[in-house]
């Protein structure tokens, strides 16, 4: 099976119609362990949140003998995840820990940037912050993963939604990568340009 086809098989087994929330977990699980048993390389996850789908990541890399790299500077105060959403993210990792390189850091710094970039990766989930620039670098960021790269927050009804949607679609023209999304789900995808 390409990427093409089981991004297609999940957009039709898993997408609820008139719910584009949180069913994104069971497409994003069944992209990642495509990706872990067809590409080496670990696993990235950029804007971490309160660590849900670190945990499938985590529990996919540790079957494989991967890891995860989360990447999150955990210093958005004040917002929707809520002051203390770094230690909520601790409890709620702690059983995967083993499997989880933590950078608390921004994306978008080029220590971070580096850290990425030595990395081989088979899957990259980006979810950082919800602007077009911001989104098109953890994109060129994420590049070299051999595997497909999802970019959430592509089809949401706010006002975010639309610099993250030029980010995704500039990022498969800028990497020759198919882009795959639909308007039933919030996610969408960057599969290799040979599959």
């Amino acid at each position: 099976m390409t990427g093409v086809e089981l991004v297609e098989k999940v957009f039709a087994e898993h997408t609820v119609v008139g719910d584009p929330g949180f069913g994104n977990r069971p497409r994003l699980e069944a992209v990642a362990e495509y990706c872990a048993q067809t590409w080496p390389g670990d696993l990235v996850e950029i804007g971490l949140g309160h660590g849900n789908t670190t945990r499938i990541f985590a529990e996919i890399a540790r079957a494989h003998d991967r890891r995860v790299v989360a990447v999150d500077p955990f210093d958005v105060m004040g917002t929707a995840w809520g002051d203390d959403y770094f230690e909520t993210f601790l409890k709620n990792t702690e059983p995967w820990r083993d499997a989880i390189d933590l950078l608390k850091a921004s994306s978008l710094d080029p220590e971070t940037i580096h850290v990425i970039g030595e990395r081989e990766l088979c899957f990259a989930y980006v979810d950082g912050l919800h602007t077009y620039e911001a989104c098109y670098s953890d994109i060129l960021t994420v590049s070299h993963c051999a595997g497909i790269i999802a970019v959430d927050d592509v089809h949401v009804e706010y006002s975010y939604a639309e610099p993250i949607r030029r980010a995704f679609y500039d990022g498969a023209i800028h990497l020759n990568r198919i882009p795959m999304d639909t308007s039933l789900s919030r996610e969408g995808y960057l599969i290799p340009g040979d599959q």
